[in-house]
């Protein structure tokens, strides 16, 4: 039995400024609510997923979705020193270091490695980056087939989309679903089909020149 709950490692997250300023319980809620309508409402019921977390930071939503789907394997991603160190640490804390790797890179650079390149049928994002930048990125790592789940803010009547269909096309994507339950919202979109080499653009790129 972990020594350390996660509820610890979230309030050591914040200290270090690695989440955001919102009571770690209202933060943890939302990742089970999260995790909750990645693992119950999109056909991810498998006995195994390989799933990762895109800008892991301080482990949201993947440490949370580890402790919820134990059958799952994950890997932690993030391209700040700090960020993985305290990850590697609350991995040990939590008792997932069978099941959980961190990764310290850039995800353009991660997605055209080939350990990860197509490697995962899961991407989860929670504040990663902007709609087009998470998409490129993650349309690197999944299979085909695979689903990228990202946090959805509250949406009002006449806001932009956040996901359009012809972006999403562009990277390989089929339409976005969006689905709210529990106090959190997700958009999911499936890859449909994959650019060997095309996506993602080198590093900064996606940034600078998004798709959509």
């Amino acid at each position: 039995m972990s020594a350390v709950s996660i509820d610890q490692v979230l309030i050591k997250a914040q200290e270090l400024g690695f989440i955001g300023p919102r009571p770690p319980q209202e933060q943890l809620d939302h990742a089970v609510a999260f995790s909750n309508l990645v693992i119950n409402g999109h056909s991810l019921v498998a006995e195994k997923v390989n799933f990762l977390d895109l800008g892991s930071g301080g482990g949201l939503p993947g440490l949370v979705l580890a402790l919820m789907a134990p059958n799952w394997q994950g890997c932690l991603l993030d391209a700040q020193e700090r960020r993985t160190q305290f990850l590697q640490e609350a991995i040990l804390d939590l008792n997932l270091g069978d099941r959980l790797v961190v990764v310290r890179e850039r995800a353009e650079v991660a997605a055209r490695m080939d350990q990860y390149r197509g490697q995962f049928s899961l991407v989860v994002a929670r504040s990663f980056a902007s709609p087009p930048v998470t998409a490129e990125c993650a349309a690197g790592f999944l299979t085909i087939g695979g689903r990228l789940v990202v946090s959805e803010p509250v949406s009002s009547p006449g806001d932009v989309p956040r996901w359009p269909e012809n972006g999403l096309s562009l990277l390989g994507f089929g339409s976005a679903e969006i689905v709210s339950g529990g106090g959190a919202s997700i958009a999911t979109v499936k890859l449909l089909t994959k650019d060997a080499d095309r996506w993602p653009r080198r590093t900064g790129i996606p940034a600078k020149r998004p798709l959509w």
